[in-house]
This record gives C-alpha cells, sequence and structure tokens, in this order.
C-alpha cells in the first residue's frame, strides 16, 4: 500500500472533526430555557384571558384602572383595564378585562355596582373596602340569559342576590 499524504486528511481526521462540530455546547441550555418559559408564560396568559366587557356608571368613584377588581363571592374574577367617559359625557364606561373562568357567569342577566362603605338607615355595609379600597361586584343572575359584552352597572347594591332566597317588587304609580 502506498503511503498516504501527510497534507491529505484521514477518515478518522474528518470523522472527528464532524463530531466535534455537531457537539451541543451547554451554554445554549440558557436561552432555549428562556425562550421556552416565555412561550408558556404567554401561552397561558392567552388561556386564562376572558372576554372584555364594558360596565357604564354614572360616577367612576373609587374606581381605578389596573387595579380595581371585579369579584364575586371574595373572588377575584376580572381588572378594570380603562376607564372613560361616555360620548355623551353623562356617564363612565368601564372597560374590564374578564377571567377565562368568569365567561359562564356574563349574560343580560348580570348585575354590577360599586362596593363602597355606605351608610343607611338601618345598615352599614362595605367596610373591608376601607383597607382594601373599591371593587365592582358581580351578581350573575338567574341562569339562561343571552351572552352580551355591554352592561349598566346599578348605582346602589342590589336588595337580593340571586343565590339568596326572596323576590323584589317594583311599585308602580300613576303621575
Amino acid at each position: 500500500p502506498e503511503p498516504s499524504d501527510p497534507l491529505e486528511p484521514s477518515d478518522d481526521d474528518i470523522l472527528a472533526a464532524t463530531v466535534s462540530r455537531t457537539k451541543f455546547s451547554i451554554i445554549w441550555i440558557i436561552p432555549i430555557l428562556s425562550v421556552m418559559i416565555a412561550a408558556f408564560l404567554l401561552w397561558r396568559s392567552v388561556y386564562n384571558r376572558g372576554p372584555t366587557i364594558v360596565i357604564t356608571f354614572d360616577t367612576a368613584d373609587g374606581l381605578t384602572s389596573g387595579q380595581t377588581q371585579v369579584k364575586n363571592k371574595a373572588v377575584t374574577l376580572g381588572t378594570v383595564d380603562s376607564i372613560t367617559l361616555s360620548p355623551d359625557m353623562h356617564h363612565v364606561d368601564v372597560k374590564v378585562q374578564m377571567n377565562a373562568s368568569a365567561s359562564g357567569l356574563l349574560s343580560d342577566q348580570s348585575r354590577f355596582w360599586v362596593v363602597r362603605p355606605r351608610i343607611n338607615g338601618a345598615s352599614v355595609t362595605g367596610l373591608e373596602t376601607l383597607m382594601s379600597g373599591a371593587y365592582i361586584a358581580l351578581d350573575p343572575g338567574p341562569p339562561g340569559g343571552r351572552k352580551t359584552s355591554q352592561f349598566t352597572g346599578l348605582e346602589s347594591p342590589a336588595g337580593i342576590q340571586s343565590d339568596q332566597p326572596g323576590r323584589t317588587y317594583t311599585l308602580v304609580a300613576p303621575a
């Protein structure tokens, strides 16, 4: 056999060079792991995001964008996204980003009101908001309503909530 040319690489040299070029560096684990975590957080954010609704109130007293929450039975169901004046300048439109878990509670039967400290002749309510701040309460109403994203908020708490026994009567008299 003829001796090989010392300047020409052998088959073993080519195989070793190929293996060393394809070897995975441990340094790449950190960026790849960071991208995977960011992708997971983005997916979870989109997955947990529910519908955006608009509630119209007479005033925005006690409401703050990004802080005021929508609650039912002390469970947070959404957060106020923005507060703007209505086009007629007589009301405020409160845009709320709801959680995905709250989607089934939003119908034309749902009622919203701002919980803040109130003193009536017979009762004192909303004292817990002195420390935590006002929040928007949600009463989902009876089942079977039509889905909607536009609501008119009540200016005072609902007399009877949908999960409590009792009836509400409206007295109508001629003017």
